[in-house]
């Protein structure tokens, strides 16, 4: 009775993991997340896979000297998230070199092709710049 009772677990067991191992680098989080990551590890290959320009683009990379520099302040916190099953934008909040709050809004997009979720760089370099127009006005 006991191994009647052992195969259906352990194919329950090996369905819940395969899922899990399969969506832990999905949706909009995961690749900010893994964005974070790459830029802690230097990983170039693993940046591009999570953006959707290339690396040496200006919006790429402003974005990476941006993070960049926040990330020495401490980790990054996700404040909230909103948007549709293709766009999604999520608040992360960093500290500036005082402490200070500095929030980035990811503009995140899911290729319809591959149904990938890739940081559109344009558009949350774009909302950056937005951001430090509003709050220093320009200077």
């Amino acid at each position: 009775m006991e191994r009647k009772s052992i195969i259906p677990a352990f194919v329950l067991a090996s369905i819940v993991l395969f899922v899990f191992f399969r969506l832990q680098n999905y949706g909009p989080q995961s690749a900010v997340r893994r964005f974070h990551q790459a830029i802690e590890a230097r990983d170039s290959r693993e940046l591009q896979e999570v953006v959707d320009e290339p690396v040496e683009s200006a919006s790429v990379r402003t974005l990476l000297a941006t993070v960049t520099v926040l990330l020495r302040n401490g980790p990054p916190g996700l404040l909230g998230a909103r948007g549709s099953s293709t766009e999604e934008r999520l608040l992360i909040t960093y500290r500036d070199e005082i402490g200070n709050p500095f929030p980035i809004v990811f503009i995140v997009t899911k290729n319809p092709t591959d149904r990938n979720w890739k940081i559109n760089a344009s558009k949350t370099t774009n909302a950056l710049k937005d951001y430090l127009n509003a709050v220093y006005g320009g200077r």
